[in-house]
Formats: structure tokens, sequence, C-alpha cells
């Protein structure tokens, strides 16, 4: 399988592929559809690292939904890893951080929320009620 991170930014999303210890692949787009040529219905199945944010949850069910394998990264341990340790903001250093942790297993993952509880549990007093 694949291994790929995203630094997913405001304006933009940054891309690295590594293999093999290699950084394999590098690509900055504008949106998550211009990355369909490493993560489109049509590629091989990869696992994809991403920090947690305001987007990932749309880019965590959408790479599920394409066959990916998402891993959410928990922010408050990324430096661990090596994200920011070269002391500047760098979307692509921090990608190739990410993505080589991933493939060395030592990505500090973040828990994914399960669906809203009114999606799975119509008769429970938490859910969204239609008067």
């Amino acid at each position: 399988m694949r291994t790929i991170a995203l630094d997913l930014g405001v304006r933009k999303i940054v891309l690295c592929e590594v293999r093999d210890g290699d950084v394999v692949h590098r690509k900055t787009a504008r949106s998550l559809h211009e990355l369909d040529d490493f993560l489109g219905a049509d590629t091989p199945p990869a696992r994809v690292a991403f920090e947690a944010c305001r987007e990932a949850w749309h880019v965590h069910d959408r790479l599920i939904a394409l066959g990916h394998e998402p891993l959410l990264i928990d922010t408050t341990r990324v430096r661990q890893i090596g994200v920011g340790q070269h002391g500047r903001k760098n979307d692509r250093l921090d990608a190739e951080a990410l993505a080589r942790a991933l493939a060395q297993g030592r990505v500090p993952r973040a828990h994914v929320c399960p669906p809203p509880v009114d999606s799975y549990a119509p008769n429970s007093a938490l859910a969204t009620r239609s008067s």
C-alpha cells in the first residue's frame, strides 16, 4: 500500500509520497480534487496521514469513499515526529515529515468521532427532532 501525507492549508494542500525511505512524489494543489491523479478513484489504495483540523473530517470521509485508509494525526504531538522542527513554516517539509513517520509507523493518531448520534439512533433523546 502506498504511503502519502497531506499538509492541509487554508489556500493549498501539499502532498508527499514516500516509498522505501525516499520521496517519490510531491504536489501542491488548491483543492483535494486537484490531487485525483494521486488519490482519485482509479489510483491504488494508500495510507494517507494528515493533521486534525477543521477540514480533516471532510478529507477523511472523501478518502474512505475513494478506497484509501486515512489516518488523522494528533496535532498536539506532531512535533515528536518532526513537523515544525525545521524552525520555519514550510508545508512541504511538514508533509514529508508526516509521510516518513507514517512509513515508519510513528504517527500519533487522533480519535475519529463516529457519525452523529441522530444518524444511527433516531429514538435517542439526543437525536435531532423534527417538529
